[in-house]
């Protein structure tokens, strides 16, 4: 599971970094946490960055994401606004689909090859610099624990 996370509670921003081969499963589990599980955390938007991970969409995991959207939108919980950095279009076009599969309204699921792009749609532009230290913080901690990128060696 080589991923990394952090929760900024002042800029209101979840970061998620993918760091090779994770499954939807390893991503989705940090809501089972205490301080990121939704009734329990501030609102904030999410920023998954798979854009040096392979993200395998195994079927536990979607089941988990569908019923866990679906018993928080029964209790009136807003979805918040996410999205995924990837270069893989096929990973781009089942996020897209992802609100369709929790019937949502209003668009809350999209992807983005730039977290430029992605902070522009979620209207965190002013957070850039914050957001861009976050995402260097978390591949830092992941090179120390996984050494090198395969893509960077």
């Amino acid at each position: 599971m080589p991923y990394a996370y952090r929760l900024d509670t002042d800029i209101k921003i979840f970061y998620l970094v993918t760091y090779g081969h994770c499954t939807f499963s390893d991503i989705f589990s940090p809501s089972l946490e205490p301080e990121t599980n939704p009734v329990n955390r501030p609102r904030v938007k999410f920023i998954i960055d798979n854009t040096l991970g392979n993200l395998e969409v195994d079927t536990e995991g979607m089941k988990f994401f569908i019923k866990s959207m679906e018993d928080l939108k029964k209790t009136g919980f807003q979805l918040e606004p996410t999205v995924m950095l990837t270069t893989k279009r096929g990973l781009e076009i089942f996020i897209k689909s992802l609100d369709l599969l929790v019937d949502d309204d209003i668009p809350t699921h999209q992807a983005f090859s730039s977290l430029t792009e992605a902070l522009v749609w979620l209207d965190e532009v002013e957070n850039t610099q914050a957001i861009q230290n976050i995402r260097d913080e978390l591949l830092e901690k992941l090179r120390s624990q996984y050494g090198p990128h395969p893509r960077f060696v």
